[in-house]
């Protein structure tokens, strides 16, 4: 692994390219991947000589301005001035959209945020055409609402982003909350310079539980930019000309490059609450075996019971909120006669955890018959018909098919057909080599895992382990280092990787540090509707 750290000033707005001796890029990140002052990233490379390019890519900025009610003649007059000599000085390399802000929601004259031109430019005329009218005193302050505009023009902006804001007073019309417009900076991370004008900012406000300035102040902090604040309109030129210096100049980097020393190991572990469909596949169906051969005794007691009692617990393990289905085959018709090939019924079918009825159907299956694998598997299709999201499906049998058919055949099929399964197998004391090496590749074609269980204490860890979340560990690139389950640790080189969570609802966690000879753990932590993530390590 190779990790690049990278610092700017005052932010990092330089993009980053790997490329390999004949100059082909092998990965590449943008400053809009990487807010703030200081990154750091990691790389899967093969040894020898790479090339880094670093590069200033165009910046795309929205000016924005308060034409509220609270702006008098003198702020008026001197911010249009400010912002006619920021647009005059306007360099190929950057790209410009304007909003002003004022008014109520649902007034349409003026609207209370506006968005002045249809694209971002970099042409004088057209900016001072845009401009021309739009600087007045009338109306509220929807400070929040402009701010979130400014953020959608900027989503589709690659290379540098910028806004800045110029207001004379806190909000006080917005749609926007004020939490959600924290949440607003977090998510987007996009450079917020704030210009405050006049003597009320500083006031308290018991609605923000601060003041406007320090609002403002925390917003360009939060987003690694500059705050301005003045009570004297005729310097707003000077803060804007000071705005228009600092992002128009090369932006200062440094690099640090390092390859990794060794491996540590990263686990993913949940915690709290038992994860449902937050984090979790929607849906869980769970196949038995019920075919003669599992009258088999091991350690004493028939293999049958011994699967009933650890289905049991596994069902009485599953949070209450999970939809699950039960299918049982080889258990109605005895080996031989007719249909026993098709002995295969849907017991429970999807539907909300019903433990004690679960229950009770697992305790009532007799073993008899034969082992229709394939046969079961094509009728798992009907059985998702109509189910949303991710599914699993945890197969436990202890022997082959005993039908003629092909579980490899029918499986591909699925995948082909698009069905979103993930089919986990777990073998139960299985005879042979042949047999566990065909139904690993079964469950490698839905991406899924074979356990392979001897007793009655491996059948529990297997089937526990067929219901771990799978994850991924990847580099800076998207390139998958390594693949686990919770619970389980994996060894990965030293670096800093981005762990995805493939449940229904993918979770991924970045900046998860792994240092060489040590343990780094992500712990998911669910309360509620919401999984809290922890990173704890080097």
């Amino acid at each position: 692994m190779l990790t690049l750290e990278v610092a700017g000033q005052p932010a990092i707005r330089s993009s980053v390219t790997l490329q390999d001796p004949a100059g082909r890029t092998l990965a590449s990140l943008t400053p809009r991947a990487l807010p703030g002052r200081r990154a750091a990233f990691s790389w899967a490379v093969r040894p020898g000589d790479h090339l880094v390019r670093v590069t200033e890519p165009p910046a795309s900025i929205v000016l924005v301005w308060d034409t509220s009610g609270s702006m008098d003649a003198a702020s008026v007059a001197n911010l249009k001035a400010a912002v006619e000599a920021y647009l005059e000085g306007v360099q190929p390399s950057e790209r410009l959209n304007l909003i002003r802000f004022s008014g109520r929601p649902g007034v349409k004259d003026p609207p209370a945020v506006e968005t002045l031109l249809p694209a971002f430019t970099s042409d004088p005329a057209r900016l001072r055409a845009a401009v021309r009218d739009r600087f007045f005193a009338k109306g509220g302050t929807p400070l929040y609402d402009a701010v979130r505009q400014a953020v959608v023009l900027l989503q589709q902006a690659e290379g540098n982003r910028a806004i800045v804001l110029m207001t004379d007073g806190a909000d006080t019309t917005s749609r926007l909350s004020y939490p959600d417009f924290w949440r607003l900076l977090d998510r987007h991370r996009i450079r917020l310079y704030t210009v405050g004008l006049g003597r009320d900012l500083p006031v308290f406000d018991p609605v923000l539980g601060s003041s406007g300035r320090r609002l403002l102040a925390h917003a360009a902090l939060a987003t690694a930019a500059r705050s301005f604040f003045t009570s004297d309109p005729e310097q707003l030129m000077q803060i804007y000309r000071a705005i228009a210096e600092e992002l128009r100049r090369p932006g200062p980097y440094y690099l640090r490059a390092t390859l990794s020393r060794g491996t540590g190991t990263l686990a993913v572990s949940a915690t709290g609450e038992r994860l449902a469909a937050v984090a979790a596949p929607g849906a869980i169906e769970l196949i038995l075996d019920a075919s003669g051969s599992m009258k088999r005794r091991i350690e004493g007691r028939p293999m049958m019971d011994i699967a009933k009692d650890v289905l049991v617990q596994i069902i009485k393990d599953l949070p209450p909120d999970a939809r699950v289905a039960l299918r049982v085959y080889g258990h109605r018709i005895r080996e031989g006669r007719p249909g026993d090939c098709q002995d295969s019924q849907l017991l429970v079918p999807f539907q909300r955890l019903d433990g004690p009825r679960m229950i009770a159907r697992v305790r009532a299956i007799q073993a008899l018959g034969t082992t229709p694998i394939a046969y079961t598997l094509r009728q798992v299709a009907q059985d998702l018909r109509g189910v949303p999201g991710e599914k699993l499906v945890i197969l436990v049998t202890d022997g082959k098919e005993e039908c003629g058919g092909s579980p490899s055949a029918v499986v591909a099929d699925l995948v082909a057909r698009g069905v979103q399964v993930r089919l986990n197998i777990v073998g139960f004391a299985l005879a042979d080599a042949a047999t566990r090496e065909e139904m690993a590749r079964v469950a490698r074609l839905t991406g899924g895992r074979f356990f392979d269980a001897r007793n009655a204490r491996a059948l529990t860890q297997a089937i526990r382990q067929s219901l771990a979340i799978p994850y991924q560990v990847r580099d800076a690139a998207g390139a998958v280092v390594a693949r686990g389950t919770t619970g389980q640790p994996v060894r990965v080189p030293e670096g800093i990787y981005t762990v995805v969570v493939q449940a229904a609802e993918p979770i991924t966690v970045r900046h998860v540090r792994v240092s060489s000879q040590a343990f780094t753990k992500v712990l998911l932590h669910k309360e509620g509707a919401r999984v809290g993530v922890q990173v704890v390590g080097p």
